[in-house]
């Protein structure tokens, strides 16, 4: 009877699979300041790497992955610091302070404990960069510190403005820049390899003047080869029985699928329960490739003559009564099916009775 079959719709793209099946991290390499041609392979993260041959100060670490097809990653760097060793035990304080403008450190200066100010007056409107260290009693100079700031073009305030010319380009190549409409605004980058990019923008009003430019990353991911494969099996289990996972081939294979499995539910205790289940295709790959495995929750109703979402006494009392009367309300005649033999008789009666001793349907 339909009350203990329960069936699964398989709906499914293969596309999915596939890019999924991809997705498998099986070499990690790293190297260190630029230096691609000493990169080394690592072992799942959390890994250590020896940093004891490099200077103390500012360096650089990458870090890269591939997948199962052989696709790399854009590479990820990150900036540390090696501090200088500090040979006294003894406390130390700031004897000295210098800053910079725009990277030109023969033109720095000593100033005194801040807050102080800083004479800007002959930089032209723009963007700038302030850097500054200090020194402590041992003589020891801390990393440089920069910020960028703007020095903002004066507005002639007697006449309003409005963008009339607007740029982009791509990579830092400024020299093949192109002129865009208002956005939003569509820009091709076919020509551009899979990995990191930067695409760049500036604006000009009617006056002339360019505004300061803005830069953003993105990301060209590798095309995804779709393979020629279809769906073709089927696993699931009930609650959390996996160790008893049943496994079999789909009604119908293809690269979308719809089918229904039946399931005998017939031995299941009454109750609410779960069964998960994932698709396999011709490859091999299966739908929890990442860990995420599909699940619904039905109920059985083998038993619950009176439909209280429990099995107990009362509903064997149910039965009885309903084969004294033959009145059916107030009663499920499909729950009443306990010995599964169709039909309502003593036999139902005998087999509910099974299941409040034992716990399990004969």
């Amino acid at each position: 009877m339909s009350i203990f079959k329960y069936c699964i719709v398989v709906l499914a793209t293969v596309s999915c699979m596939v890019a999924t099946a991809q997705d498998g991290i099986v070499e990690r390499e790293c190297w260190l300041d630029n230096n691609f041609a000493a990169r080394q392979a690592i072992a799942a993260s959390p890994a250590t790497v020896d940093i004891s041959a490099l200077p103390a100060g500012l360096h650089w670490l990458t870090m890269r992955v591939q997948d199962g097809m052989g696709v790399w990653s854009p590479a990820l760097t990150q900036a540390f610091i090696i501090p200088h060793e500090v040979e006294s035990s003894s406390s130390t304080t700031i004897q000295r302070r210098e800053i910079w403008l725009d990277n030109n450190f023969a033109a720095r200066q000593t100033i005194a404990a801040s807050p102080t100010s800083v004479d800007i007056s002959s930089l032209p409107a723009g963007l700038h960069w302030f850097t500054m260290r200090v020194q402590d009693d041992l003589g020891l100079w801390s990393p440089a510190l920069t910020q960028a700031f703007i020095i903002p073009h004066e507005i002639d305030a007697s006449s309003a403005s409005v963008i009339q010319r607007r740029e982009v380009w791509f990579d830092n190549n400024y020299a093949a820049r192109q002129e865009i409409g208002n956005s939003p605004v569509s820009l091709d980058i076919s020509s551009l390899s899979a990995g990191l990019h930067t695409l760049t923008i500036r604006a000009q009003d009617d006056l002339g003047r360019w505004s300061s430019t803005v830069t953003e990353f993105f990301i060209k991911p590798h095309a995804v080869v779709e393979e020629d494969v279809e769906l073709v099996n089927y696993c699931y289990w009930v609650d959390d029985d996996v160790e008893h996972a049943v496994a079999g081939t789909l009604p119908v294979s293809g690269k979308t699928v719809a089918g229904v499995i039946n399931i005998d539910m017939s031995t299941l205790p009454s109750g609410r329960h779960t069964i998960s289940y994932m698709v396999g295709d011709s490859k091999g790959a299966w739908s929890n490739h990442l860990g995420v495995v599909a699940t619904m929750e039905f109920f059985n109703g083998r038993g619950d003559v009176n439909s209280d979402g429990d099995v107990n006494i009362a509903d064997v009392t149910a039965i009885i009564d309903y084969l004294l009367t033959g009145e059916e309300s107030g009663i499920d005649i499909e729950a009443t099916n306990c010995d599964l033999e169709g039909g309502v008789d003593i036999g139902d009666v005998t087999a509910l009775i099974d299941y409040l001793m034992t716990g399990q349907w004969p």
